[in-house]
């Protein structure tokens, strides 16, 4: 699957109603958390890209952070995300915050995002600095921000920020009838955003589906997404069983002690 898929799901719904919000209101905060895998980081790409079907001026700055840095770091990092290498590199942090200023404010950048921001929450890491640099920039270009991680971060304590507005991402859950019926709605809803000739009927393999991937929505998509690779690269009209069996045997996650069920 090219795009990430966003979903019917009211975890989905809700994040994309926020930070649509977020976009086209200017100074507003959102931070969204959640466990590893319940799809935030598909929400944010997902949406991006959608606003950007809308809005082609790209007015969106976003970073995924995957270690741990300091404010120098944190300013090479969007400033490198803006394609300027130059000022990135090899100037002083005024200078740095300088030129971020004045490329949000030309280019028109209506929302900044950074994800995976729990790397940078960790002991000894100057958080306190970077979240300084963050409300400058908030304050000087009027953009909004909105922040993705797992839930470590949700403390004002830590980030002393007071945001407009959270989401917390639930890991799916197949215990209710309820429950099961949003699980097999979220599988007919991605089935169809495949858009193959014939149906698949993933629905009807709900059971097996949920055990293998336990609700874990990254894990979900892995499985669905292999398959449906599969199916393409073989011209088939659907995806089948088998396809859901190979993609599940070249998984690189397995939950324990759970042999193929498909």
């Amino acid at each position: 699957m090219k795009d990430k898929i966003l979903i019917e799901h009211e975890s989905f719904n809700k994040g994309i109603e926020l930070i649509e919000y977020c976009y086209s209101h200017s100074g507003t905060t959102l931070l969204i958390t959640g466990e590893s895998g319940v799809g935030k980081s598909t929400l944010i790409d997902g949406s991006i890209n959608q606003l950007e079907k809308i809005d082609t001026s790209r007015a969106t700055l976003f970073a995924r952070f995957s270690k741990p840095v300091n404010k120098g770091g944190l300013l090479r990092i969007l400033l490198r995300a803006v394609g300027d290498t130059r000022y990135a590199d090899r100037t002083s942090h005024l200078k740095k915050i300088e030129r971020l200023v004045e490329f949000i404010i030309n280019a028109g950048i209506k929302m900044i995002v950074l994800d995976d921001f729990q790397v940078l929450v960790e002991r000894g890491n100057p958080i306190n600095d970077i979240i300084y640099i963050l409300k400058e920039i908030l304050i000087r270009t009027g953009t909004s921000l909105v922040i993705v991680g797992l839930p470590n971060i949700n403390s004002s304590k830590v980030l002393n920020v007071k945001f407009d507005n959270s989401l917390y991402f639930n890991q799916l859950s197949y215990k209710t009838k309820k429950d099961v019926a949003t699980f097999k709605s979220i599988l007919m809803d991605v089935e169809k955003k495949l858009e193959f000739k014939k149906p698949s009927n993933l629905s009807n393999l709900s059971n097996e589906i949920f055990i293998v991937t336990e609700g874990n929505f990254a894990q979900l998509m892995k499985l669905i997404s292999g398959a449906a690779n599969m199916a393409r690269t073989n011209q088939d009209s659907n995806i089948t069983r088998k396809h859901i069996f190979t993609s599940y045997d070249k998984m690189y996650y397995k939950p324990k002690s759970i042999a193929n069920p498909f």
